[in-house]
């Protein structure tokens, strides 16, 4: 197992304090606002996998989607690697959570099912009902059951742990809804790039939309805060943005213009974290919409999954460089 790891003491190259101080995120005069941020790289063994999505597992371990090698990959804290091919070929995993039954639960975007694997490497595959749906993203509700988007077909899938499907139409024709987060309220919430809007779903079925105040624009990685809102990525600009339960969304432009914020989770700190593929970066936000970037070591990375790790360091992976990345987030002002 090949590591890298680079140390910062800022988390920024030179380019990106002065785009912070540009937009008032870091007072001019200063570059060090963090004691050393740490980043480390892991590669995946199969060479070209394109990593896509990753979680923390049940068993403390993270677990990431291969998409074009279309397997499931075991990743330890400490970085070894093991791999578990999917048994239908050609099913492009593409995203995974953990079930309520403490199963990793995953999207085969390539073969219409959603998948279950055990942590010790057992498959269970189910067929989306509605054909060439294309299931893209899906989380845990919390209703014991899983939540997925139908983008080919415009729908939102549930699929029960014994693997019964129901199947939703938002009210927008093809809303081609995407990334999935559960709301503090228990509603699912959901990004609609065919409608430049977010949307929620209560588990019996009733939509709500919300569109974005740049109708050209598209939601990206949803994830629930600690301030109960529902934090997103936005392309054309790029942006965080956060929406309330009543639907009232703010958004923050990014330091890096073009930076394309991505996927989205909450963190150990306070702070919403972020990958940034067109950038290769890390972003990272506070709760009042103060942004900061670190640069991950490895060029062109494209990052694109993040999660919260069991070692509650910042997780990632880089889908170009067929790596998976660490974060260690510096601790305290200099």
């Amino acid at each position: 197992m090949n590591q890298l790891t680079y140390t910062m003491r800022s988390g920024l190259g030179a380019g990106a304090i002065l785009a912070l101080i540009a937009c008032g995120s870091v007072p001019s005069g200063s570059t060090e606002r963090e004691t050393p941020t740490t980043i480390s790289e892991f590669d995946l063994p199969v060479a070209s996998s394109f990593p896509v999505s990753i979680v923390t597992g049940p068993d403390g371990n993270l677990w990431v989607t291969e998409d074009i090698a279309g397997k499931i990959a075991r990743v330890t804290p400490q970085g070894a690697v093991t791999e578990f091919t999917v048994p239908t070929p050609s099913s492009n995993p593409w995203n995974i959570t953990v079930g309520p039954d403490r199963n990793l639960w995953f999207t085969e975007s390539g073969a219409n099912k959603v998948a279950k694997l055990t942590t010790s490497g057992k498959f269970t595959e189910y067929t989306v009902p509605t054909a060439n749906s294309k299931p893209m993203y899906i989380v845990a509700g919390r209703d014991g059951n899983l939540w997925f988007s139908e983008e080919f077909r415009s729908k939102i899938g549930m699929v029960t742990v014994s693997g019964d499907f129901t199947e939703y139409e938002p009210p927008t024709p093809n809303s081609v809804p995407e990334e999935l987060a559960v709301g503090q309220d228990g509603k699912l919430w959901f990004s609609e790039l065919g409608g430049h809007q977010l949307a929620s779903l209560t588990t019996s079925g009733v939509f709500s939309e919300y569109p974005l105040p740049n109708r050209a624009a598209d939601a990206l990685g949803l994830a629930l805060g600690p301030d109960g809102n529902i934090w997103f990525g936005q392309e054309a600009p790029s942006e965080i943005g956060k929406v309330t339960p009543s639907g009232v969304i703010t958004q923050y432009p990014t330091p890096t213009i073009d930076g394309r914020p991505l996927y989205v989770v909450a963190g150990p700190d306070h702070r919403m974290w972020f990958t940034e593929q067109s950038a290769g970066m890390i972003g990272a936000v506070t709760m009042a919409g103060a942004i900061t970037e670190y640069a991950i070591p490895t060029p062109d990375s494209n990052p694109l999954g993040i999660a919260m790790g069991p070692d509650h360091a910042i997780w990632f992976v880089e889908d170009n460089a067929n790596k998976i990345g660490r974060l260690v987030p510096g601790s305290k002002p200099l």
